[in-house]
């Protein structure tokens, strides 16, 4: 099993900072079929711009290419996860300890993840490494507390790995990058066009503070 994270926001509380944080995760046991789609995309017709750069990315893509993606996505079998921060609703005392609401999001959603997918066998957590304040032996640690003390089916500690990749190295890691936009598009500006064309796919939906949606 594999579990690929990436994010959305900020977790600023400025003027200028976004209102809600997003993180997402794509759940698969086959990555091969993932990562043919940015394949598959590449291969289409395109503009110019879009051949030229090493790593297409939902910010940096027009929406033919977004839905191209996305289209893609929905049609392998896997899952998609995600986590919504209301900022506006988070405490003072806390909106200054960014590394601890990203761990907690990620470890409240990694938990879900691994009893809704009863894991008790080998599983990777992918995380894209340029992801911002995040320390990285804290995260692995409290994500994998998580994990572990989720109720899934008994599972082995030696099961578990995470990893810190460049997404420009991955082509799943680029995918989650599509799906996490397409979320926070979704709540940031209401916009639901990219959403639903992966709706079908969300299995896990967290909403702080409002609650669990799936």
């Amino acid at each position: 099993m594999y579990i690929y994270i990436d994010e959305s926001g900020d977790l600023g509380f400025s003027s200028k900072s976004t209102k809600y944080f997003v993180v997402a995760a794509l759940v698969t046991e086959d990555k091969l079929r993932i990562e043919k789609c940015i394949t598959k995309v590449r291969k289409e017709r395109l503009p110019t711009k879009y051949k030229k750069i090493s790593e297409l990315k939902y910010h940096n893509s027009n929406g033919v290419v977004r839905r191209r993606i996305l289209q893609c996505i929905a049609k392998t079998d896997s899952g998609i996860a995600y986590a919504v921060l209301r900022k506006r609703q988070v405490y003072e005392n806390l909106r200054t300890k960014p590394n601890i609401l990203y761990n907690f999001l990620c470890g409240y959603m990694i938990g879900n993840i691994f009893r809704k997918y009863h894991i008790n066998n080998k599983v990777e957590i992918i995380v894209d490494r340029s992801l911002t304040g995040i320390n990285r032996e804290a995260f692995d640690e409290y994500v994998g507390y998580r994990a572990l003390m989720s109720k899934a089916e008994i599972f082995d500690p030696d099961y578990l790995e995470i990893r810190h990749v460049d997404s420009a190295q991955d082509k799943c890691i680029q995918m989650v990058d599509f799906v996490v936009g397409a979320i926070a598009r979704n709540y940031e500006h209401e916009d639901s066009s990219f959403y639903e064309i992966i709706d079908e796919k969300v299995e896990i939906a967290l909403d702080f503070f409002k609650g669990k949606i799936k």
